[in-house]
């Protein structure tokens, strides 16, 4: 049995571990274009003094906050603007201690190493995008209301709620996590019948806490879209964010992915986690057999119960949020952490359950009995980690990465910017679509770029010295010079620019 000392001792290690592994090269990577996007919004922070919320730019304004502080903490560049995720998932394994009381030292230990080292959830927190903290809030909120929900206890009741708020702060999908959590509930309420009466006269016994911790959550919303009052419209363009999002599943073709495509994502990088719905199965044709008196009360079935509740709970909230992922039409890769997080979860309540089964066969203790496992499926992880986050960590081939900028737009923009070295009033005119993340860095030269798509030679002003065209714009100028750059997956421009 694992001692509190050990534990605490391997959780920092591994934490310490984490972080260190995620700042590792965090800055080379060029910008996504939508990290550079919500580096725009972060200027827009610093001018108004708040966030302005609008439906149009689809995600909730508590990344932006959190990410606002820490960029001006630490620095105006991809580290200062990437610094939030960082956090964020260095703090994710903090939300499992709650469990240790009812599912083991051992077992915590377990999650907190494939939440670590899952190659999906590695790489997006490395990302300037909201998804690390929406799963944060997630974890956050399943663990206590599972909690609540199997021993009660008001505390967990009040974080359930205040992670609530945070989550439908963050992002719109926060109605897919609600109904997969929420079927996840129905399914240990069908597994442990009395579970409804509990449920129903512990809510009756905690309801003034309810309604307390409702009106907090129902503050932190407020004070987060309408910026504390200065901002009131926020409220409105929170609900008009629903329905725009629900939109995009039959209008943003571009996004159009095949049903498999995360499942084939899961199978070449974390193929592991498909031994979580076998074993589910398994469980439930075991428990048929056991009600039906044929395995005689078997030892497999009558596991620990929370740790049992808590397997079903995380297994089949992943499987049902990767099938409402899976047949929607609009899909991107970093909506996988959604259902690889509550899954690596299940996995580990699994293995070490089953070594803890083994014990009396092996005479070994479930940790070590658990130990090679474990560390056939750490080397596995880190090779995932290796290839999609230091190897090759954006452009074709790399699962995780979509429609990524290229090191062509950095090369162009250091070219505009030696331009502007060279040049005092330098004006630039970028007239391409997926012109980002090329603002992030011109951002220096505020005031003298602009924007605007041209499609036509004839509307291409004289009053530019440096233009940014698609290729097929062509600028016949004996004066003028034409440079090839590819900015992104997606886009080709040329540079031209007047001879020097």
């Amino acid at each position: 049995m694992m001692s509190r000392k050990t534990f605490f001792t391997l959780f920092i290690v591994i934490s310490l571990l984490g972080i260190l592994a995620r700042l590792y090269q965090l800055e080379p990577r060029p910008l996504h274009n939508d990290e550079a996007v919500n580096h725009f919004f972060l200027q827009g922070i610093d001018e108004r003094g708040y966030y302005e919320y609008s439906h149009e730019n689809y995600h909730g304004p508590s990344y932006f906050y959190l990410t606002y502080y820490l960029w001006k903490l630490i620095a105006d560049n991809e580290i200062g603007v990437r610094a939030s995720v960082v956090v964020i998932s260095a703090l994710t394994p903090l939300l499992l201690l709650p469990l240790i009381s009812y599912i083991g030292y051992l077992t915590v230990i377990v999650a907190t190493i494939l939440i670590t080292l899952s190659p999906s959830l590695f790489y997006y927190s490395r990302y300037a995008i909201h998804e690390p903290l929406f799963i944060f809030a997630t974890l956050g909120l399943s663990i206590n209301a599972l909690i609540w929900w199997l021993e009660g206890g008001r505390r967990h009741l009040c974080a359930a709620f205040i992670f609530l708020a945070l989550l439908i702060a963050t992002k719109e999908t926060f109605i897919i996590t609600i109904f997969s959590i929420g079927i996840a509930f129905i399914a240990l309420s069908l597994y442990k019948l009395t579970l409804y009466k509990e449920v129903f006269f512990r809510l009756l016994s905690d309801r003034r806490v309810v309604y307390l911790a409702m009106i907090f959550a129902m503050a932190i919303i407020w004070i987060l879209f309408s910026a504390a009052g200065k901002h009131e419209k926020g409220l409105e363009e929170m609900y008009l964010a629903i329905p725009q999002w629900i939109g995009r599943n039959d209008s943003d073709y571009g996004h159009f992915k095949p049903y498999d495509y995360y499942f084939g994502i899961i199978m070449r990088q974390e193929i592991y986690l498909l031994i979580v719905p076998i074993l589910l199965l398994c469980d439930a044709i075991l428990i048929l057999l056991d009600y039906f008196g044929i395995l005689n009360k078997m030892e497999a079935v009558r596991s620990r119960e929370f740790s049992k509740l808590a397997i079903l709970f995380f297994a089949v909230w992943g499987l049902v949020a990767m099938a409402v992922y899976s047949w929607l039409n609009y899909k991107t890769p970093w909506l996988i952490m959604n259902f690889t997080a509550p899954l690596n979860i299940a996995f580990a309540l699994y293995l070490v359950r089953y070594a803890r089964l083994l014990e009396p066969f092996f005479q070994r203790s479930a940790t070590l009995i658990t130990s090679p496992i474990l560390a056939i499926i750490v080397l596995y992880l880190v090779n995932g980690i290796y290839r999609t986050s230091y190897k090759q960590s954006y452009g074709p081939g790399n699962d995780y990465s979509y429609v990524h900028s290229t090191a062509g737009a950095v090369e162009l923009s250091k070219k505009i910017l030696e331009y502007a070295a060279y040049k005092q009033d330098l004006k630039v005119l970028i007239g391409i679509d997926g012109y980002w993340p090329i603002p992030f860095y011109l951002r220096s030269l505020k005031g003298r770029v602009f924007y605007s798509k041209i499609d036509e030679p004839a509307q291409i002003s004289d009053e530019f010295d440096v233009l940014v065209l698609e290729l097929n714009i062509p600028i016949d100028r004996a004066d003028w010079q034409s440079e090839y750059y590819r900015v992104s997956d997606a886009e080709e421009a040329h540079l031209v620019y007047v001879k020097r």
